[in-house]
């Protein structure tokens, strides 16, 4: 499962000195994907008890900047291609081989390039299993809409990688539900209620942390024992000091 993120609504802010308390403004959690998720306390903004919100960033070390930009260079070219599963192209194969990576499909069989159509942008997904360096086991690549300009599209794709990438994220702690700034757009939700086989919960959210608003999200179940799931505990229990509920 990937790991999913959440974007979310406002009716009260908690002052980040209580919320970080002891353990600071910023906490640390590692990306099983690679890098670092910094998540900020100072951020929070309560809606009800057990639900809120917060930014956080994710950031990647030298290496694997390096080693995003190079697959980014292969894949873009499949943004102009249509919907279907392609072969892993030679030059991926050996960007990854220089990073010790060994590429495998999804379920272990050969490897491929997946391109679905969404109407209004494409996904160009992949997945690889790591042997060494840089942990990236899915990867998914949104394409430029039909209204922006590939040139716009590619370099803030890039700034992404370089500058890490800021999200505003839900944390529903008493019913088990996450969501990102990333289902803002009804195509991707979309995808991942195919992806989750289940309708996540559409959430319609005011302005918050500088984000373009009001806006709609989707709410999914933390996968137990998915990357997000120490994420989710970890935030849970810094804002609301108590045990958060986990869906079995």
């Amino acid at each position: 499962m990937p790991a999913l993120t959440v974007l979310a609504l406002s009716v009260a802010v908690l002052q980040s000195a209580s919320a970080a308390g002891a353990s600071g403004r910023f906490l640390e959690v590692h990306s099983p994907y690679g890098g670092t998720d910094m998540y900020d306390l100072g951020t929070v903004h309560m809606i009800q008890p057990g639900r809120f919100t917060m930014t956080y960033s994710r950031f990647s070390d030298a290496g694997e900047i390096a080693l995003r930009l190079n697959i980014l260079d292969v894949l873009k070219s499949y943004c102009k291609r249509p919907e279907g599963r392609y072969p892993v192209p030679q030059q991926l194969l050996t960007i990854l081989s220089g990073a010790n990576v060994e590429i495998t499909g999804l379920d272990g069989a050969n490897a491929a390039i997946e391109v679905t159509d969404l109407e209004k942008f494409s996904l160009v997904d992949w997945y690889y299993v790591q042997t060494a360096g840089p942990a990236i086991e899915f990867s998914s690549l949104p394409c430029n809409t039909q209204d922006e300009a590939e040139g716009n599209w590619y370099f803030r794709e890039r700034a992404k990688i370089t500058d890490g990438q800021k999200s505003t994220i839900l944390f529903d702690c008493k019913r088990g539900l996450s969501g990102d700034s990333t289902t803002r757009n009804p195509d991707f939700a979309a995808f991942l209620d195919r992806f989750y086989e289940m309708k996540g919960e559409r959430v319609t959210l005011p302005t918050i942390n500088g984000d373009d608003g009001p806006s709609t999200v989707a709410l999914y179940p933390i996968q137990h024992g998915a990357p997000l799931e120490e994420a989710y505990r970890r935030m849970c229990w810094e804002v609301t000091h108590e045990e958060p509920y986990v869906p079995k």
